[in-house]
């Protein structure tokens, strides 16, 4: 029996290293494909560029896996299934529950692990990668702070994830606007820049909402659009 349930264990993991490798594989390609263009202009070099892809690909993986885990499980039992071991081990008397304990084992070893790599990795992996990110967009790093810089201005609260090194802009902006407690403007930007003297916020998306309702009455892309001059500036 111990044979048997080792070599269900054995197929089941070489099925979910290949879906892990194959994880691996699109979260790096999904992660370079963001960031292609800035890497062409700001002519980042292979270790950079290798270096970000391997801090973000954690992150991008815990996104992925789950679906591959559950291909991983169909592959092993298709496996099972075409060559006819199924067939033989329940012609030998295992049950359903038997024939699944061995995968149950590998999915708690991978549940304790991706648990402990989302507490304990994904954060600190997730503000290194923001960090490299503005270095390859900007060709150089913001303030390193905690937690994202949040700050409340009258019916407007701004948060952003990176403080620029003279505090000259702020990157992965998003702000709020609030009419009679309910959100009735939404502006998120990758960036918000001190532009010859005035803030001016760079690719992003504009939401206006019904307060009464929530339903966004108008939405448009940008690539240049001014600070709200109805609105106070981000401090100095």
């Amino acid at each position: 029996m111990q044979i048997l349930y080792r070599y269900i264990f054995r197929r089941a993991l070489a099925a979910s290293l290949f879906a892990i490798t194959t994880c691996c594989v699109i979260a790096s390609l999904i992660n370079l494909f963001d960031i292609l263009d800035d890497v062409v202009k700001q002519n980042v070099g292979p270790e950079t560029l290798f270096t970000y892809l391997g801090v973000n690909m954690l992150p991008r993986m815990t996104d992925l896996l789950n679906v591959m885990m559950i291909l991983a499980g169909l592959f092993t039992t298709g496996e099972l299934g075409r060559r006819l071991e199924l067939v033989g081990m329940r012609a030998a008397g295992l049950s359903d529950v038997m024939l699944v304990m061995p995968v149950g084992v590998l999915g708690l070893i991978l549940f304790i692990v991706v648990g402990y790599s989302q507490i304990e990795l994904v954060p600190g992996l997730l503000r290194t990668g923001n960090q490299m990110r503005t270095q390859i967009k900007y060709g150089h790093t913001g303030t390193d702070i905690s937690g994202p810089f949040y700050v409340q201005m009258g019916r407007m609260s701004m948060q952003a994830e990176d403080v620029g090194p003279k505090q000259d802009y702020l990157s992965d902006v998003r702000i709020v606007v609030s009419e009679g407690g309910k959100v009735s403007e939404v502006y998120q930007a990758d960036q918000l820049a001190r532009i010859s003297g005035k803030w001016v916020f760079d690719t992003g998306t504009y939401r206006i909402l019904d307060p009464s309702t929530g339903q966004v009455m108008r939405y448009e892309n940008f690539t240049r659009l001014g600070y709200p001059a109805r609105f106070a500036s981000p401090p100095e």
